[in-house]
């Protein structure tokens, strides 16, 4: 039986560290094309500061929860370049409202980003902005064969229209993959974190954990990581 004196589970927490610890091995995979556009040997940057003033300007609902990474990046071909991943951690976003809201907070970030960046570095326009959504414990839509998917803000009146489009991640979509996440798990930690969060939101009551959680354990040893 639930303990309803029992705390939820703090899934925000880990969820920035990850992304911070093991950032190139998470654009591996989940956005190989976004990986290989950039020049891994230029030192990549976390701008803290700025997302925390992007968030305060646009004044997140309360009660949500969410990891959010702003990266700087250099590109092959040069040109510097920001990544937002913003990793949905609480709730699903069920019915179309719910996922329009959650496109509208994605361009809200990505506009208040540019405006920001645009006016620091005295710029006539704005650097390159990539968002990526990342959707945990959200229910598999159906007719997706893909663990990568787009998701589409629109809004129209009349005959102006404002779209944008960007790429989610839905992480239940790599339950079917679980043994491609075995091959990749010696190579990258990142395989095994989207394994441990999968164990996690199939065993809600922490009571059933232990089995999972120790097969878990041993096969990290079994990939090769050291205790630490």
């Amino acid at each position: 039986m639930s303990d309803p004196d029992r705390p939820a589970d703090d899934h925000d927490s880990p969820w920035k560290e990850a992304l911070e610890l093991y950032f190139p091995q998470m654009l591996a995979l989940v956005a190989p094309d976004l990986h290989t556009l950039i020049d891994w040997s230029v030192p990549i940057v976390f701008l803290d500061k700025e997302l925390q003033a992007v968030k305060r300007a646009s004044a997140p609902a309360q009660g949500r929860r969410y990891a959010d990474k702003l990266v700087q990046v250099q590109l092959l071909s040069g040109d510097r370049a920001l990544l937002l991943v913003h990793v949905e951690v609480q709730g699903c976003l069920t019915g179309p409202q719910a996922l329009r809201a959650f496109g509208w907070r994605m361009l809200e970030y990505r506009v208040l980003i540019c405006q920001r960046e645009r006016r620091k570095s005295k710029l006539q326009l704005p650097p390159q902005v990539y968002s990526l959504g990342i959707l945990i414990d959200q229910p598999v839509r159906k007719n997706k064969q893909r663990p990568t998917a787009t998701l589409t803000y629109q809004d129209r009146f009349l005959d102006q229209q404002t779209r944008f489009t960007f790429p989610i991640v839905e992480l239940e979509m790599w339950r079917a993959r679980w043994d491609e996440l075995d091959r990749l798990a010696p190579t990258n930690p990142f395989a095994v974190l989207v394994m441990a969060q999968l164990q996690a939101s199939g065993h809600p009551d922490k009571a059933t954990r232990l089995a999972p959680l120790l097969s878990l354990t041993r096969r990290l040893y079994g990939y090769g990581y050291k205790r630490d």
